[in-house]
Order: C-alpha cells, then sequence, then structure tokens
C-alpha cells in the first residue's frame, strides 16, 4: 500500500470550504496542485511569509520575478561590507550560501559545463514551495506567500558530498528554517549527516526528502536522507511519486521503512532559471519528473500547517500529513 498526498482540507474546522484559484495565467498547467487538493486549503491559508522553508539544492535564481519577494533575507547581515555582521561564520550571506564554492552567491552555477536541468532544478523547486501566488505572473507555488531559503550544496551536475549537505541543513537551522526541502537521494550512510538530520528534527525543523527514482525498495536498499530515522522517531518524511492517475510512479522507490506518503511527480509545470546571455532562455518549463519534484509539494505543505498552526512539532506535521492522505493499492512495477 503507498500514500498519494491529498491536502490539508479535511483537517480544518470549516464543514464546506469553497476553491480559491489564483489569477497566474499559466496555473492552468499545474494539474498537480488541483490533485492535491491546494485550491480548498487556499481558503483557509494560503502561506505566511514568518514560515521560512531552506532549499538545499543546485541553486536558486535570486531575481526570478515569480520568486524574488518571497526569498529569504538575511537581516543580521549588510550586503557587500565583506564583514560577518552577525557573527555566524558566513561573509555577506544576506541570500543564503553556496557550500559548493564557499561564498554568498546561492544561484546556480551556469556555465558552458554545467548541467542544464540541474542549472534550472533548484529554482524550479523553490518555485513548488512557494512561487509567488495570484499575482498575475506564471505560475502559483503550494503557498502564495512564504519565505523561501535558498542554499546551494550541489554542484552544476547536481552532484553534491555530504559533507556539503551537513554544513547546509546546519547552516538552515541556525538561520532559523521551519521546514528544509532535501531533494536529492544517495546510497551513503555518512552518520555525521544522520546526526545533522536528527538534531534538526530535535531542533523543532520538519525536514522532507525525495525518495529516489530507481524503482526500488528501500526496505532492502536504503537512500539517504530519506532513509534516517530511529526506532522511536521518524526524523524525516520521506516522498515518493505519484502519476496523474495517483498511481505510483514506475520510476518511484518504495518501501514501507521510508516511504512516508507520495505527491505527483510526473510532468511537473514550473519555474526556471533565466539568463539569456548564458543560453538560458526560458523562466518557465515543463515536462519534470521525479521525486525531487514530490518532495517540495510536501514540504509546501508542511508550509502551509505551519502558516496556520505554528506550534506544531515535526512529529504533529508528519501525523496530520499521513492522516490527510488518500490510501491507494498500487502494484509495484
Amino acid at each position: 500500500m503507498r500514500r498519494v498526498l491529498f491536502l490539508l482540507s479535511i483537517l480544518f474546522l470549516p464543514s464546506i470550504v469553497l476553491a480559491s484559484t489564483p489569477n497566474d495565467p499559466d496555473y492552468s498547467e499545474q494539474w498537480y496542485l488541483d490533485q492535491i487538493q491546494a485550491p480548498a486549503a487556499w481558503e483557509i491559508t494560503t502561506g505566511s511569509h514568518n514560515v521560512i522553508v531552506a532549499v538545499l539544492d543546485a541553486g536558486t535564481d535570486l531575481d526570478h520575478p515569480d520568486l524574488e519577494s518571497n526569498l529569504w533575507q538575511n537581516s543580521g547581515e549588510i550586503a557587500d561590507n565583506d564583514k560577518d555582521d552577525d557573527h555566524n561564520g558566513y561573509i555577506d550571506d544576506v541570500s543564503g550560501w553556496d557550500f559548493v564554492d564557499n561564498d554568498n552567491d546561492s544561484s546556480p552555477n551556469d556555465g558552458s559545463s554545467a548541467d542544464v536541468d540541474a542549472v534550472s532544478h533548484g529554482t524550479l523547486i523553490a518555485g513548488l514551495v512557494g512561487a509567488v501566488g495570484d499575482n498575475r505572473k506564471g505560475v502559483a507555488g503550494v503557498n502564495w506567500d512564504v519565505t523561501v531559503m535558498p542554499i546551494r550544496m550541489l554542484n552544476e551536475d547536481g552532484a553534491g558530498s555530504s559533507t556539503e549537505a551537513i554544513d547546509a541543513v546546519e547552516y538552515a537551522v541556525a538561520m532559523g528554517a521551519d521546514v528544509i526541502n532535501l531533494s536529492f537521494a544517495g546510497d551513503s550512510d555518512d552518520s555525521r549527516l544522520r546526526d545533522a538530520i536528527r538534531d534538526a528534527y530535535r531542533a523543532g525543523v520538519v525536514i522532507v526528502a525525495a525518495m529516489g527514482n530507481e524503482n526500488q525498495d528501500t526496505d532492502r536498499r536504503p537512500v539517504y536522507p530519506a532513509c534516517y530515522f530511529s526506532a522511536t522517531e521518524d526524523w524525516v518524511i520521506g516522498v515518493g511519486s505519484t502519476d496523474s492517475d495517483d498511481f505510483r510512479s514506475v520510476f518511484s522507490n518504495y518501501g514501507g521503512d521510508c516511504l512516508d506518503l507520495s505527491a505527483p511527480g510526473e510532468d511537473i509545470y514550473g519555474l526556471a532559471f533565466e539568463e539569456p546571455s548564458d543560453g538560458f532562455n526560458d523562466d518557465y518549463l515543463g515536462g519534470w519528473s521525479g521525486t525531487s519534484m514530490s518532495s517540495p509539494l510536501v514540504a509546501g505543505a508542511a508550509a502551509l500547517l505551519l502558516s496556520a498552526y505554528s506550534d506544531l512539532t515535526p512529529e504533529d506535521i508528519t501525523n496530520v500529513l499521513k492522516l490527510s492522505v488518500d490510501p491507494i493499492n498500487v502494484i509495484n512495477n
């Protein structure tokens, strides 16, 4: 038995809820938002800038017109003065940090050797969580209003090390993230990353991670960070992918120990990194598939919950989301 995310609407007090539709012109391309019943949830809340979602990925387009006003700014730092004003160990980290190149530019590396998909990956993820909604531009995120903290820890090929992941998780926690999205998976179990994930969870941060795309049973071949948990605590919400008919995507990993729920992850349309001078001409792209796309939909749902009920713990969030899903039977391909 697998689960598909069925978002929030059954959890709120009103017994009758009217669906809310944003005026974003490409909303019709976002079939997945109707699939998770986002419009019904938006009648209760469209999000809050008080909720911070850290996107740990390959970099985010910091100038995207459909995201810019929802991006995190470090109020304790003065831009471009070459000082660590807030004494957190990072100089001029006004817009997050790049743990790949160890600098304050959390945008992607879009050089000639960069992987085209990796360049836009982080921007897509950030937009799924929190593209500005109802602004007559492009698309809407699960949250119309939220604060997205951009952190680069994957390189221009979409690869990264556990060291960079650890530093990124610790930075996100230290800088006040409420939710951390991890749209990556690997088979290497690093005890230091495990400890960082555990500590983040115990600090009150909701951690959401992609299950990976190898069509494998993670009870037999675990993937990380989705499979980090203890006998008494589930530190990570592991997210698999479903298609438009709510069946498990053929590529999605599965397994009772690590998979908590699933969300749409095929033919996803959203934000893209735009830099025409380097050949990146589109600010929106479609056709994305993978559990990387499913994870931020769940991270976004967690942020919506926190915008309405700020006292919920990570355990509460996990339980609420699990109680909000539609259980479905699927045949593993």
